[in-house]
């Protein structure tokens, strides 16, 4: 079979939506089908990115972007591209309202109508701007509540006819998906985000334990509750606990980072706060595995955070908020980890505080979480995602 993912964001862009479309391609190649990726020519790090790669057997075409925008990206090539491609399933894995794209696949699916050969659409809508601008602050929230209102008549009768199948990440999307934009449930489908199986340890990694590690992996937004974690730190060292600890923010830099770093000084937290920005794969893994015991994640909105399969499956203990879509399928409370209310820090403190003072719960919840870690692998989504192409 004959697939083609179009993402306007692609490696080496390593974000949630990036992970999926190229890890979802990875098993593809291995099945046995053709995969191309059509992407944009935008670089995380401003290097020029070469037109076209291949990738472990993924052929990649990258389109010359007129600008740096996501959602309002104006990239000419892609109506040609996808005009004249050969493919039996075309999969977008970026969100929805993303306002060029789609009206090049609208015009694709205007030219199906006088072919034989249909070629099947197949979305994953995460990453949604236009459904959580609660995630967003100030003027961005403001154009993200008119651009929805205005949009939805749009959604509504064009997007959801326009794709075969709407794959949920969580077992939750499908409320808004058929809510807010009208998609009928027997048009959703279900594949997870996972982590590779293949790069799991098979033994419970030996963790420092002088000092309880407390970590965060996640890019430095407002809205994935980051400074509540510099709070965090300040009602711990207001406790009284059993052992030390340490709070190691990992991320790539982001519109927070200022007040993080304002807020730590005002809190007088330097000591047990650690930011190390933009980790490498190798720096970030060896803190989960060696001293980190609690990875928290405590999010306005999140649709998995892939960042809590790495720390389960490094033998952390896992929290994130009860506004995570996904906290169901990752977290059983009080087993493997907690759940909590964003905002809630008095109620954060408490669960985490309890976790340092009983060492022996903390150990069993790290070690629940890591007997789970083969229950959300790439090779598992991948079964699922193969019944839907056949």
């Amino acid at each position: 079979m004959r697939i083609t993912f179009v993402n306007a964001r692609f490696y080496p862009f390593l974000g949630g939506a990036e992970e999926y479309c190229l890890s979802l391609a990875r098993e593809a190649v291995k099945a046995g089908h053709f995969v191309r990726v059509i992407t944009t020519d935008v670089s995380p790090d401003s290097r020029v990115l070469p037109a076209t790669e291949i990738l472990d057997g993924i052929e990649i075409t990258r389109l010359h972007a007129w600008n740096q925008e996501l959602n309002l990206g104006f990239y000419p090539r892609l109506l040609p591209t996808l005009w004249n491609v050969q493919t039996d399933v075309i999969h977008v894995t970026n969100g929805l309202g993303f306002f060029w794209r789609d009206l090049c696949l609208v015009a694709l699916r205007f030219k199906q109508l006088f072919n034989r050969h249909k070629i099947k659409f197949i979305t994953t809508p995460h990453g949604l701007f236009l459904s959580t601008v609660n995630t967003h602050k100030g003027f961005k929230r403001l154009i993200g509540v008119v651009g929805k209102t205005v949009m939805l008549p749009y959604f509504w009768l064009v997007w959801r006819n326009l794709f075969d199948l709407f794959l949920q990440d969580n077992t939750e999307q499908y409320k808004w998906m058929t809510q807010t934009y009208k998609v009928p449930k027997t048009r959703i489908g279900y594949v997870p985000v996972a982590i590779p199986g293949e790069n799991l340890p098979a033994n419970f990694p030996l963790k420092d334990s002088s000092v309880v590690g407390i970590t965060f992996v996640a890019r430095w937004e407002y809205y994935k509750g980051i400074l509540d974690l510099i709070q965090l730190a300040a009602a711990l060292k207001k406790r009284t606990l059993t052992k030390v600890f340490k709070v190691m923010i990992m991320g790539r830099p982001g519109p927070a980072t200022k007040d993080m770093q304002a807020l730590i000084k005002k809190l007088q937290v330097e000591d047990v706060v650690e930011l190390i920005p933009s980790p490498t794969d190798e720096v970030r893994d060896q803190i989960l595995i060696t001293k980190s015991h609690i990875n928290i994640l405590p999010s306005e909105f999140e649709a998995t955070g892939i960042a809590l399969l790495w720390s389960m499956a490094f033998g952390n203990a896992i929290i994130t908020t009860l506004q995570n879509e996904a906290w169901p399928a990752l977290i059983e409370p009080g087993v493997n980890g907690f759940v909590f209310n964003y905002g809630d820090v008095q109620k954060l403190t408490e669960l985490v505080a309890e976790l340092i003072n009983n060492p022996e719960k903390l150990e069993k919840m790290q070690h629940m979480g890591f007997d789970r870690r083969y229950n959300f692998t790439w090779e598992k989504s991948y079964q699922l995602y193969a019944e839907y192409l056949k």
